[in-house]
C-alpha cells in the first residue's frame, strides 16, 4: 500500500465517520422533540409559535433547537417580526 492510498483510504474513513455521527446526533435530537411545528411555548425569557425544529450539539449531547417568531404576552406576534430560538427541552412549557 503506497501512502497515497493510505491518505486516500483514511479520508474514506474520517468522511463516513463523521456522517455517521451527524446521522446519530439528528436520530437523538428528533427522539427528544416534545413539541412540533404549529405550537406555542414559553421559557423564562421568550414565547414564541415554532415554525421549524432543527438539531445543536451541546457538550457532546444533541438537543432540539425550537426556532420561530416572538410573541407578545397576549399571543400575538411582535410588531418587530423577531425571531428567536429556545435551546433544548428544560424549562420550556406548552402554551397551546
Amino acid at each position: 500500500m503506497k501512502k497515497t492510498e493510505y491518505d486516500q483510504e483514511f479520508k474514506k474513513l474520517a468522511d463516513n465517520y463523521e456522517t455517521a455521527k451527524r446521522e446519530l446526533y439528528i436520530k437523538y435530537a428528533k427522539s427528544q422533540e416534545i413539541f412540533k411545528v404549529g405550537d406555542i411555548i414559553k421559557n423564562n425569557v421568550y414565547t414564541i409559535i415554532i415554525d421549524k425544529i432543527t438539531c445543536y450539539v451541546s457538550f457532546g449531547k444533541p438537543e432540539p433547537v425550537y426556532h420561530g417568531y416572538a410573541l407578545n404576552k397576549d399571543l400575538s406576534l411582535k410588531r418587530s417580526g423577531e425571531r428567536v430560538s429556545i435551546y433544548g427541552n428544560e424549562g420550556v412549557k406548552l402554551i397551546s
